[in-house]
C-alpha cells in the first residue's frame, strides 16, 4: 500500500498550484517535493520493515551517487562565493525556479528510494502506466479547457501572451511535460501493447501540446513520434499518419510564429552566456547564479538585456556550463552518455525504453527552453523505475 502512496503523492506534483504567497505555481511544487524526500528519506534511512517497500541501500552505487552529490554541493556552494553570488541562492534556488541545490537533494533521494524500493511486480507496474497515462490526459483536457476560455472569451483563464499555462503557469512548462508523457505512451514500452489507447491517448495529448504553441515541445514530440515510428514493427499507417500530420501541423506553427515579429532574443542571450563561461571556465559561477554570470557581460549597448532578468540562458548545456563549468559539463556529458548506453542495454526490460524516450524528449526540450520542476520530476521517476530490478514485469494499460 505505502509503494501505490508513494507513486501517487510523486504523480500529483504538476496538479499542485493555486497557492503560495508570491508564486502559485511552482513554488507548491518545491516544497511537495522537498516534503516527500524528507519524509521517505527518513523511512529509507530508517529501514521500516513493516512498510515492505525499503531495502537496504547498495554500497556500491547509492552510497557513491550520495557521497559525489554531497561534493558537487560543497564545491558549487564554494563557487557561488567566489562569484560574488548568493550562497542562500544556490542553495533554495531562484524564484519561480527553485532548482538550488536543496532540490537536487531532494530528487536524488527520491531517485535512491524508487531505486531500491521493494515493489510487487505486476499490480504496482498497471498502477504506474495508469497514473502516468490519465496524468497526461488530465493535464491535456485542462489546457485544452483554457485553450478555449483564452479565445472564446466564455471563462476566465490564467494566460500567458494568449497561450494557456495550465497548472504549470507557463505554457513550454505545460508542453514540455505533456511531451514527455508523450514519450511514455509512444516508447513501446510492454505495458503499452493497446495500440488503440496509444493512438487515443496521443492524439489528446498532442492536442494539448498544440494549445499550448511550445515549439520546443512540438521539436521533441517530433522527435519522439520519428523514433516511435522507427522501432514500431508493423510500420502501422495510422502511426506514419499522425507522424505526417504533426510536422505539417508543427511547420504551420512555426511559420505562423515567425509570422508574428516575437522578439527571440536566445541567441544574444547564448553569446553572452559563451562569454560568461569563458569568464570563469572551471567551476564556474556556482548553482542559481545565471542571472549574475550574464549581467556581468553585459555592455552599455546592451539595453533590452540590462531590464530583464535573465536566470536561464534557455539551454540547457549552457546553463550547467555557467553554473557548475566545464567540469560539471563534462560530469553532466559523461552521465548522459553512461544512461543511454545503460538503458540501451536494458532495451527489453521493464520501463528501459520508456525512461530512455523520456530522457530524450527532455534533452531537446531543454535545448531551446527551460525545465520546470514537474518534468525533472518525471523524468527522475521513470529513470528510477527503470533501474529497479523489481519492476520488470509487463501490464497493460
Amino acid at each position: 500500500m505505502a509503494a501505490y502512496l508513494l507513486v501517487l503523492f510523486i504523480s500529483l506534483t504538476p496538479f499542485l498550484h493555486g497557492f503560495g504567497y508570491f508564486d502559485t505555481y511552482e513554488l507548491p511544487k518545491f516544497v511537495w517535493i522537498v516534503a516527500l524526500a524528507v519524509i521517505f528519506g527518513l523511512l529509507f534511512c530508517g529501514n521500516i520493515s513493516h512498510l515492505k517497500i525499503l531495502r537496504k541501500l547498495k554500497v556500491n552505487t547509492s552510497l557513491l551517487i550520495i557521497l559525489l552529490v554531497g561534493v558537487f554541493a560543497s564545491v558549487n556552494l564554494l563557487s557561488s562565493y567566489l562569484s560574488g553570488g548568493s550562497s542562500t541562492l544556490s542553495f533554495f534556488g531562484q524564484f519561480y525556479r527553485y532548482n538550488g541545490i536543496l532540490f537536487y537533494l531532494a530528487i536524488t533521494l527520491i531517485f535512491l528510494i524508487l531505486r531500491n524500493a521493494h515493489f510487487k511486480d505486476v499490480e504496482l507496474n498497471w498502477f504506474i502506466d495508469k497514473v502516468i497515462a490519465y496524468t497526461g490526459i488530465a493535464l491535456s483536457a485542462h489546457i485544452l479547457l483554457d485553450f478555449v476560455g483564452i479565445n472564446s472569451s466564455l471563462w476566465k483563464v490564467a494566460d500567458y501572451l494568449g497561450r494557456p499555462v495550465g497548472t504549470f503557469g507557463n505554457p513550454n512548462h505545460a508542453g514540455g511535460y505533456l511531451a514527455m508523457i508523450l514519450a511514455f505512451v509512444l516508447s513501446g514500452h510492454e505495458a503499452s501493447k493497446n495500440h488503440v489507447s496509444r493512438i487515443i491517448f496521443s492524439a489528446i495529448i498532442i492536442a494539448g501540446i498544440i494549445a499550448t504553441g511550445s515549439l520546443s515541445a512540438l521539436l521533441s514530440l517530433c522527435v519522439v513520434f520519428a523514433l516511435s515510428v522507427l522501432i514500431s514493427k508493423t510500420k502501422s499507417l495510422p502511426m506514419l499518419a499522425i507522424f505526417a500530420g504533426l510536422l505539417l501541423v508543427s511547420i504551420t506553427l512555426f511559420i505562423f510564429v515567425k509570422n508574428q515579429n516575437i522578439q527571440n532574443s536566445r541567441p544574444e542571450i547564448w553569446r553572452k552566456s559563451l562569454e560568461a563561461i569563458y569568464k570563469k571556465p572551471i567551476l564556474g559561477w556556482g548553482i542559481e547564479n545565471i542571472d549574475l554570470a550574464i549581467h556581468s557581460q553585459l555592455g552599455p549597448n546592451d539595453f533590452y538585456m540590462k531590464e530583464v532578468k535573465i536566470d536561464r540562458s534557455h539551454n540547457i548545456w549552457l546553463d550547467t556550463a555557467i553554473q557548475t563549468g566545464l567540469v560539471g559539463l563534462v560530469l553532466r556529458l559523461v552521465v548522459i552518455g553512461m544512461l543511454i548506453k545503460s538503458l540501451l542495454n536494458k532495451n527489453k526490460l521493464g520501463y528501459a525504453r520508456a525512461a530512455l524516450f523520456l530522457l530524450i524528449a527532455f534533452e531537446i526540450f531543454a535545448m531551446f527552453n527551460v525545465i520546470g520542476i514537474s518534468q525533472y520530476i518525471l523524468l527522475i521517476v521513470l529513470l528510477a523505475f527503470a533501474y529497479n530490478k523489481n519492476l520488470h514485469s509487463a501490464s497493460s494499460f
